[in-house]
């Protein structure tokens, strides 16, 4: 994800800047993924990235976006010329405008300042990893990038352009004329046409990608690469006490559903259908999730802009998202609920979620378009990445780590997190009896937590009914064996995505609301173990493959 390669010529051509970790693939742009050459993912948060929407039909070439970072930001696009797309998907703002919700026609200046134009009924979507969303808007009525530029050119109340008349002001402009025939070919009256202007700009939309931030580093097996806070953030992230990880799943932090939580209209504002608006789709009041790369740059939140801060999303979610409304008649989304937070575990939580940042890939505006109208200003430069962590660590992984790679002991007063730290290569930790009040979080491959029984006591990890998960991480070849595990408010065991999985010999009493819980797993046993207390499911194997459960 973060390993350095040589920049694809055909990319540097096209924005001049080299860029660490691309990779030109299928068509498009993509994060470097080293396990799809066969190379062992080096922590289990590494996922693939999904293919970009309808990039067959339109591939990217430096032409099309050299043209299509122009128009983007070339106001020749609206009715009157003096909006363009980079007013309401501004750099500055998260490639948002800042406001609760956006301004369109008529409108003057850029962010929460703008006035004096129509005001819409939705805050603009951030496009940072559009590419990976299934549909576009906030209500999914687009089935792409290219069908979404379509929209706001278009509508009344937004950039108010007539299609045909754009096309004519485009042929008026022999630069334009010029960059067309080389992005597309063919005549001018067949190069310049409305759906290549959709096509061009869609291509460069394409291109503002974000995966190099600290959490891609530490998913990548540097484990310095965030601190104690941000890593506590991502524990609480994918527990089950929040389940953020359920809806904002790795590797986009969306999992491109629509989901109902329940956010109050504004007041005065007409009550809006969200999904349910598009024509057999559903239900009402349902939204896009939306990606959380790049997050705290792209304040307020939600559809409406409803929260300033990440804090009060926050706030919302721990009461039950919509369910703390007394009016409330929406179906809200079974996954939110209430939980507890301290104000330290919110802290945390806004850490992490900081730590999703990375503006590298960030473009330059162009000092002038073709038209010569002006270009909206824009202060934001990019951001470096991280420094990359040593990528030969992770290709030297071997594919499948034996038991035994290097050994480590952990005594009553030590720490058991500590010790699957030290293990970067994987390696067998095993605990002594005596009460361990931690939550653990494996994400590194080959770990296996042995707890060592002396005269019938075993090691017990006690979550002293305040702590979320006993254990949780996306770890492959995760074996753990030997534990009592007892008292946690969130779940036991949970292990999620991860390749070849063992619980075995383990007691768990009073773990939540799972006690064992391998989601989405290949390659499952679950053996000799005792469950008790557990809210939901004593052994859930949620939808894992190829699973063995036995003598329990």
């Amino acid at each position: 994800m973060v390993i350095c390669a040589k920049t694809p010529a055909i990319y540097a051509a096209a924005r001049g800047e080299p860029i660490p970790g691309y990779t030109f693939r299928d068509g498009a742009y993509r994060p470097n993924e080293p396990w799809r050459e066969g190379q062992p993912r080096a922590t289990g948060l590494q996922q693939p990235f999904p293919r970009m929407k309808s990039i067959e039909e339109n591939p990217l070439t430096p032409a099309k976006l050299k043209l299509g970072k122009l128009l983007y930001f070339d106001p020749i696009l609206s009715g009157e010329n003096t909006i363009s797309c980079a007013h309401c998907h501004h750099p500055d703002f998260g490639f948002s405008d800042g406001r609760k919700t956006s301004m369109g026609l008529h409108g003057r200046g850029v962010g929460p300042e703008r006035t004096g134009g129509d005001v819409l009924p939705r805050r603009a979507p951030v496009i940072w990893n559009a590419a990976y969303n299934p549909v576009q808007f906030w209500d999914g009525r687009a089935k792409d990038l290219e069908q979404q530029v379509e929209g706001p050119i278009q509508d009344a109340h937004e950039m108010n352009q007539n299609a045909g008349e754009l096309v004519n002001e485009l042929l008026g402009v022999p630069e334009y004329v010029r960059l067309f025939q080389e992005a597309f070919g063919g005549q001018p009256q067949e190069a310049v046409t409305f759906r290549n202007v959709t096509k061009a700009i869609a291509s460069f939309e394409r291109t503002l990608l974000s995966f190099n931030s600290k959490f891609d580093h530490y998913a990548a097996g540097d484990s310095s690469a965030l601190n104690d806070s941000e890593k506590r953030g991502l524990q609480l992230f994918r527990s089950l006490k929040t389940r953020c990880f359920e809806c904002h799943a790795l590797p986009n932090f969306s999992d491109g559903t629509f989901r109902v939580n329940g956010v109050p209209d504004l007041e005065g504002q007409a009550h809006d259908l969200g999904r349910a608006k598009v024509p057999e789709q559903g239900p009402e009041g349902a939204f896009k999730v939306p990606t959380l790369r790049n997050v705290a740059l792209a304040g307020p939140y939600m559809h409406n802009g409803r929260f300033a801060t990440l804090e009060e999303v926050i706030d919302f979610y721990k009461k039950g998202g919509g369910r703390q409304y007394p009016n409330q008649t929406l179906d809200i989304d079974d996954k939110i609920g209430e939980f507890e937070i301290t104000p330290q575990e919110t802290a945390d939580l806004v850490a992490f979620l900081k730590a999703l940042t990375d503006t590298s890939l960030l473009p330059t505006a162009p000092a002038r378009v073709p038209s010569g109208l002006p270009v909206v200003a824009v202060k934001s430069k990019a951001m470096p990445a991280p420094m990359v962590a040593d990528a030969r660590r992770t290709a030297k992984l071997p594919a499948s780590p034996p038991p035994h790679v290097g050994g480590y002991t952990v005594r009553p007063g030590e720490s058991i997190q500590a010790a699957v730290d030290r293990a970067p290569g994987g390696g067998r930790i095993e605990v002594l009896p005596g009460v361990y009040p931690e939550s653990i979080v494996v994400d590194r491959a080959g770990i296996s937590l042995v707890g060592v029984q002396v005269s019938g006591e075993r090691p017990i990890l006690d979550g002293e009914n305040k702590l979320g998960d006993a254990v949780h991480g996306p770890g492959d070849q995760f074996l753990m064996e030997g534990f009592l595990v007892r008292n946690y408010v969130g779940s036991g065991v949970i292990t999620h995505r991860a390749r070849h999985v063992t619980y075995r010999d383990l007691i768990v009493e009073n773990p939540g609301l799972y006690a064992l819980y391998p989601v989405e797993c290949t390659g499952v046993l679950v053996e000799n173990c005792v469950v008790s207390g557990a809210k939901d499911a004593g052994i859930y194997v949620g939808q894992s493959r190829e699973i063995i459960v036995r003598n329990n």
